[in-house]
């Protein structure tokens, strides 16, 4: 038998046994369109290229956005117009923060942003989550 005294610990110590505090916490700014936040999240770790408003055109991974979207690239580099497929190392820079009233525009080569809602992915989905729920009756 374990002759060592217990620990007098209340239960929110050792969490999930204790009173929870539901907290209401709601969408701000561009996280509160959901539709958009789905699209754009599907982009996330995808390399992207965006013009800036001084016309520079950079090169980078998608890494992550803010409410305000403000848009982070990892592993940025400038793009040369006359020879896109060139990057100097020396140029590449491990982050880059673009505020949103500096991006002209994004572009995303080879995506496709409806593959999960259409064909027989969606419908095998479906066919699942209706064996699902007759299964439990």
């Amino acid at each position: 038998m374990n002759t060592r005294p217990r620990k007098n610990r209340s239960s929110s110590a050792r969490g999930g046994r204790g009173k929870t505090v539901e907290r209401q916490v709601s969408a701000e700014g561009i996280y509160s369109n959901h539709r958009f936040i789905q699209a754009v999240g599907v982009l996330v770790g995808l390399p992207v290229q965006i013009q800036t408003k001084t016309n520079d055109l950079i090169e980078g991974v998608f890494t992550t956005f803010s409410p305000n979207f403000d848009l982070v690239l990892d592993m940025a580099h400038p793009v040369s117009r006359s020879d896109p497929a060139h990057i100097n190392p020396e140029t590449v820079k491990r982050k880059m923060i673009f505020t949103a009233p500096d991006i002209v525009t994004i572009k995303v080569a080879n995506v496709d942003l409806e593959y999960a809602t259409r064909g027989k992915w969606r419908q095998k989905k479906k066919s699942n989550f209706f064996k699902f729920w007759v299964g439990r009756r």
